[in-house]
Protein backbone atom coordinates (compact mmCIF):
# COMPACT_ATOMS: atom_id res chain seq x y z
CA UNK A 1 0.00 0.00 0.00
CA UNK A 2 1.26 3.74 -0.68
CA UNK A 3 1.74 5.24 2.35
CA UNK A 4 1.01 8.97 2.86
CA UNK A 5 4.06 11.79 1.77
CA UNK A 6 5.57 13.03 5.03
CA UNK A 7 3.86 15.28 7.08
CA UNK A 8 0.89 16.44 5.07
CA UNK A 9 -1.56 17.95 6.64
CA UNK A 10 -3.83 17.77 4.04
CA UNK A 11 -4.27 14.42 4.30
CA UNK A 12 -6.23 14.23 7.52
CA UNK A 13 -9.91 15.54 8.15
CA UNK A 14 -10.22 19.29 8.80
CA UNK A 15 -10.99 19.33 12.37
CA UNK A 16 -7.84 17.69 13.43
CA UNK A 17 -6.38 20.93 11.93
CA UNK A 18 -7.79 23.04 15.02
CA UNK A 19 -5.62 23.62 18.08
CA UNK A 20 -6.54 21.60 21.17
CA UNK A 21 -5.87 23.03 24.43
CA UNK A 22 -4.83 20.75 27.32
CA UNK A 23 -6.67 22.27 30.23
CA UNK A 24 -5.96 21.54 33.85
CA UNK A 25 -7.70 18.42 34.43
CA UNK A 26 -5.58 17.78 38.30
CA UNK A 27 -9.27 17.68 40.24
CA UNK A 28 -10.53 15.05 37.91
CA UNK A 29 -9.80 11.09 38.57
CA UNK A 30 -6.45 10.06 36.58
CA UNK A 31 -6.64 6.94 34.90
CA UNK A 32 -4.18 4.45 34.32
CA UNK A 33 -1.82 4.45 31.39
CA UNK A 34 -0.05 1.78 29.80
CA UNK A 35 2.26 3.40 26.79
CA UNK A 36 3.13 0.32 24.73
CA UNK A 37 6.49 1.25 22.80
CA UNK A 38 6.23 -0.68 19.23
CA UNK A 39 10.35 -1.11 19.70
CA UNK A 40 12.80 -3.27 18.05
CA UNK A 41 16.23 -4.74 19.76
CA UNK A 42 18.61 -5.30 17.53
CA UNK A 43 20.79 -2.26 15.62
CA UNK A 44 20.34 0.71 14.66
CA UNK A 45 17.06 0.80 16.45
CA UNK A 46 17.45 -0.63 19.46
CA UNK A 47 19.72 2.56 20.64
CA UNK A 48 16.10 4.29 20.27
CA UNK A 49 14.80 2.31 23.15
CA UNK A 50 17.88 3.75 25.09
CA UNK A 51 16.96 7.13 24.29
CA UNK A 52 13.61 6.90 25.39
CA UNK A 53 14.46 6.21 28.60
CA UNK A 54 16.76 9.01 29.12
CA UNK A 55 14.90 11.47 27.09
CA UNK A 56 11.03 11.49 27.58
CA UNK A 57 10.23 8.36 29.17
CA UNK A 58 12.94 9.32 32.22
CA UNK A 59 9.83 12.01 33.14
CA UNK A 60 8.04 9.94 36.63
CA UNK A 61 4.07 10.59 36.14
CA UNK A 62 1.89 8.90 38.15
CA UNK A 63 -0.72 6.67 37.01
CA UNK A 64 1.70 6.42 33.82
CA UNK A 65 3.82 3.37 32.65
CA UNK A 66 5.90 2.32 30.13
CA UNK A 67 7.19 -0.95 28.13
CA UNK A 68 8.86 -1.31 25.41
CA UNK A 69 7.99 -4.33 23.67
CA UNK A 70 10.39 -6.66 20.78
CA UNK A 71 10.29 -9.49 19.46
CA UNK A 72 12.23 -12.73 19.50
CA UNK A 73 14.48 -13.96 21.84
CA UNK A 74 11.62 -14.23 23.44
CA UNK A 75 12.69 -13.04 27.63
CA UNK A 76 10.88 -11.66 30.28
CA UNK A 77 10.16 -8.11 31.25
CA UNK A 78 13.28 -7.06 32.63
CA UNK A 79 14.57 -2.98 32.44
CA UNK A 80 10.79 -2.27 30.80
CA UNK A 81 11.58 -4.27 28.24
CA UNK A 82 9.71 -7.91 27.21
CA UNK A 83 10.48 -9.81 23.78
CA UNK A 84 8.06 -12.42 22.46
CA UNK A 85 8.78 -15.28 20.49
CA UNK A 86 7.95 -13.88 16.64
CA UNK A 87 10.47 -12.90 13.73
CA UNK A 88 10.97 -9.16 13.35
CA UNK A 89 8.99 -8.26 9.50
CA UNK A 90 7.17 -5.32 8.94
CA UNK A 91 4.13 -7.66 7.79
CA UNK A 92 5.02 -9.65 11.32
CA UNK A 93 3.85 -6.32 13.51
CA UNK A 94 0.32 -7.33 13.83
CA UNK A 95 1.25 -10.90 15.04
CA UNK A 96 3.72 -9.05 17.50
CA UNK A 97 1.10 -6.51 18.84
CA UNK A 98 -1.61 -9.20 19.69
CA UNK A 99 0.88 -11.41 21.52
CA UNK A 100 2.24 -8.18 23.34
CA UNK A 101 -1.35 -6.75 24.16
CA UNK A 102 -2.70 -10.38 25.27
CA UNK A 103 0.05 -10.23 27.40
CA UNK A 104 -0.15 -6.22 29.05
CA UNK A 105 -4.31 -7.13 29.51
CA UNK A 106 -3.42 -10.22 31.59
CA UNK A 107 -0.86 -8.60 33.44
CA UNK A 108 -1.28 -4.87 33.71
CA UNK A 109 -3.61 -3.00 35.11
CA UNK A 110 -4.97 -0.02 32.92
CA UNK A 111 -7.34 2.09 31.01
CA UNK A 112 -5.79 3.20 28.28
CA UNK A 113 -3.07 1.78 26.15
CA UNK A 114 -0.75 4.23 23.88
CA UNK A 115 1.05 2.61 20.85
CA UNK A 116 3.93 4.64 19.76
CA UNK A 117 6.37 3.64 17.92
CA UNK A 118 10.48 3.85 18.83
CA UNK A 119 10.62 6.97 17.02
CA UNK A 120 7.92 8.94 18.60
CA UNK A 121 8.69 11.23 21.96
CA UNK A 122 6.36 11.73 24.10
CA UNK A 123 4.89 14.49 26.55
CA UNK A 124 3.87 12.09 30.08
CA UNK A 125 2.23 14.42 31.65
CA UNK A 126 0.17 16.16 28.40
CA UNK A 127 -0.56 12.37 27.75
CA UNK A 128 -2.28 11.61 30.96
CA UNK A 129 -4.47 15.70 31.10
CA UNK A 130 -5.41 14.24 27.49
CA UNK A 131 -6.31 10.43 29.05
CA UNK A 132 -8.24 12.12 32.19
CA UNK A 133 -10.65 14.35 29.01
CA UNK A 134 -11.15 10.64 27.43
CA UNK A 135 -13.89 8.46 27.14
CA UNK A 136 -12.55 4.80 28.81
CA UNK A 137 -14.72 2.89 26.65
CA UNK A 138 -14.87 2.17 22.90
CA UNK A 139 -11.93 4.41 22.29
CA UNK A 140 -9.10 4.25 19.39
CA UNK A 141 -7.97 7.44 19.17
CA UNK A 142 -5.85 8.50 16.16
CA UNK A 143 -5.20 10.45 13.27
CA UNK A 144 -7.66 9.71 10.49
CA UNK A 145 -6.60 9.52 6.90
CA UNK A 146 -8.72 11.30 4.33
CA UNK A 147 -8.77 8.99 1.53
CA UNK A 148 -11.66 8.11 -0.87
CA UNK A 149 -10.26 5.15 -2.61
CA UNK A 150 -10.35 2.47 0.45
CA UNK A 151 -11.79 2.57 3.81
CA UNK A 152 -10.54 5.11 6.30
CA UNK A 153 -7.97 4.17 8.38
CA UNK A 154 -5.53 5.62 10.95
CA UNK A 155 -1.88 7.03 10.40
CA UNK A 156 0.37 5.04 12.61
CA UNK A 157 3.06 7.68 12.28
CA UNK A 158 0.93 9.79 14.69
CA UNK A 159 0.45 7.28 17.07
CA UNK A 160 -2.71 5.75 18.83
CA UNK A 161 -4.74 5.49 22.10
CA UNK A 162 -7.00 3.01 22.96
CA UNK A 163 -9.38 1.96 26.17
CA UNK A 164 -9.15 -1.39 27.45
CA UNK A 165 -12.04 -2.64 26.01
CA UNK A 166 -10.94 -1.96 22.51
CA UNK A 167 -7.41 -3.36 23.08
CA UNK A 168 -9.57 -6.48 24.47
CA UNK A 169 -11.97 -7.18 22.00
CA UNK A 170 -9.31 -6.94 19.02
CA UNK A 171 -6.83 -9.41 20.90
CA UNK A 172 -9.97 -11.30 21.26
CA UNK A 173 -10.51 -11.22 17.68
CA UNK A 174 -7.12 -12.12 16.16
CA UNK A 175 -9.15 -13.12 12.79
CA UNK A 176 -10.11 -10.13 11.69
CA UNK A 177 -6.40 -8.66 11.87
CA UNK A 178 -5.32 -8.92 7.97
CA UNK A 179 -1.71 -9.49 8.61
CA UNK A 180 -0.76 -8.55 4.36
CA UNK A 181 -1.95 -5.23 5.22
CA UNK A 182 0.19 -2.96 7.08
CA UNK A 183 0.49 -2.51 10.95
CA UNK A 184 -1.68 0.67 11.36
CA UNK A 185 -4.00 -0.37 8.15
CA UNK A 186 -5.13 -3.56 9.65
CA UNK A 187 -5.40 -2.23 13.10
CA UNK A 188 -8.08 0.42 11.43
CA UNK A 189 -9.96 -2.15 9.24
CA UNK A 190 -9.85 -4.70 12.18
CA UNK A 191 -11.50 -2.30 14.35
CA UNK A 192 -13.77 -0.76 11.43
CA UNK A 193 -14.91 -4.56 11.18
CA UNK A 194 -15.70 -4.88 15.01
CA UNK A 195 -17.96 -1.84 15.05
CA UNK A 196 -15.07 0.27 17.09
CA UNK A 197 -15.38 4.12 15.93
CA UNK A 198 -12.62 6.28 15.18
CA UNK A 199 -12.05 9.21 17.42
CA UNK A 200 -10.58 11.83 14.61
CA UNK A 201 -8.53 14.02 17.43
CA UNK A 202 -5.09 13.68 18.13
CA UNK A 203 -2.17 15.97 19.73
CA UNK A 204 0.57 15.04 17.20
CA UNK A 205 3.72 16.90 15.37
CA UNK A 206 6.25 15.69 13.07
CA UNK A 207 9.83 17.54 13.16
CA UNK A 208 12.25 16.67 9.91
CA UNK A 209 15.70 18.18 8.69
CA UNK A 210 15.17 20.24 5.64
CA UNK A 211 18.61 21.30 5.74
CA UNK A 212 21.61 21.60 8.27
CA UNK A 213 20.36 23.95 9.93
CA UNK A 214 16.66 24.02 8.85
CA UNK A 215 14.04 22.47 10.49
CA UNK A 216 10.53 22.16 9.86
CA UNK A 217 7.01 21.44 12.12
CA UNK A 218 4.04 20.21 10.81
CA UNK A 219 1.69 19.26 13.57
CA UNK A 220 -2.40 17.95 13.05
CA UNK A 221 -3.92 20.51 15.57
CA UNK A 222 -1.49 23.02 16.48
CA UNK A 223 1.24 25.26 14.65
CA UNK A 224 2.94 24.60 11.57
CA UNK A 225 6.65 26.22 11.50
CA UNK A 226 10.12 26.19 10.18
CA UNK A 227 12.98 27.07 12.73
CA UNK A 228 16.51 27.16 13.35
CA UNK A 229 16.38 28.09 16.73
CA UNK A 230 15.51 24.77 18.56
CA UNK A 231 14.24 27.23 21.48
CA UNK A 232 11.13 27.55 19.49
CA UNK A 233 10.15 23.81 19.95
CA UNK A 234 8.61 25.65 22.79
CA UNK A 235 5.79 26.68 21.17
CA UNK A 236 4.63 23.09 20.92
CA UNK A 237 2.82 23.49 23.77
CA UNK A 238 -0.35 21.14 23.08
CA UNK A 239 1.01 18.60 21.38
CA UNK A 240 1.51 15.14 23.15
CA UNK A 241 3.23 12.65 20.29
CA UNK A 242 6.28 14.08 18.15
CA UNK A 243 6.90 11.92 15.45
CA UNK A 244 11.14 12.22 14.69
CA UNK A 245 12.06 9.67 12.16
CA UNK A 246 14.28 9.91 9.47
CA UNK A 247 14.84 6.65 7.57
CA UNK A 248 17.94 5.48 7.50
CA UNK A 249 19.33 7.99 10.31
CA UNK A 250 18.85 6.79 13.69
CA UNK A 251 21.60 8.92 15.22
CA UNK A 252 19.57 12.03 13.75
CA UNK A 253 16.18 10.82 15.41
CA UNK A 254 18.02 10.42 19.58
CA UNK A 255 19.30 14.01 18.01
CA UNK A 256 15.67 15.20 18.11
CA UNK A 257 14.67 13.58 21.29
CA UNK A 258 17.52 14.82 23.33
CA UNK A 259 16.72 18.45 22.00
CA UNK A 260 13.19 18.37 22.89
CA UNK A 261 13.54 16.86 25.85
CA UNK A 262 16.21 20.03 26.60
CA UNK A 263 13.80 22.53 25.08
CA UNK A 264 9.78 22.06 25.50
CA UNK A 265 7.89 23.15 28.17
CA UNK A 266 7.56 20.27 31.16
Amino acid sequence: MKRPPEYDPGLFHAEELVKTPIPDVSALPQPKVLIAVLSVRTPPYGQMIHTSKFTWDSVDVPNVETIYYVAEPESELHDQVIGFPIKEGYYRIGYKNLLAWKWMLDNRDFDFLVRPNASCYVHKPRLLARCAQLPTDNLLYGSVVADPNRRKWLWGGHQFIMSRDVVQKVVDNPQVWNHSEIEDVALSHAATDLGIPFTQTLDSCAIDRLGPNDWRVISTNGNSFHFTDWADVAKLDTQIFFRVKRDGARDEDALVMRKLQQYLIP
